[in-house]
């Protein structure tokens, strides 16, 4: 099987259902990512913070980075997105 793809970025993201008109907000997050890789897992943590925006893309990856980490033509992936913090302001 080949892996083969055009390089395509793929996306973690953070929505807002409902996005408040009348206050500014920010979001603190922890994001732990794993990946099983030829060498065993591998994890990276990542801390991201955002204002006043609807969605948050928290991860861009692309294919061929993915690519190193198919395992027997599999790709084991584990996101774990953790809130720290919410501010509302008004504005």
């Amino acid at each position: 099987m080949s892996w083969e793809r055009p390089s395509t970025m793929n996306y973690i993201k953070l929505m807002c259902e409902k996005v408040p008109n009348d206050s500014t907000w920010s979001i603190e997050t922890t994001i732990n990512s794993e990946m099983l890789s030829k060498m065993g897992k591998e994890s990276e943590i990542h801390k991201f913070s955002a204002n006043s925006t609807p969605e948050v893309i928290l991860i861009e990856i692309y294919w061929d980075d993915l690519k190193k980490y198919v395992v027997n033509n599999h790709l084991e992936v584990e996101i774990n997105v953790k809130i720290n913090e919410i501010k509302k302001g008004k504005v």
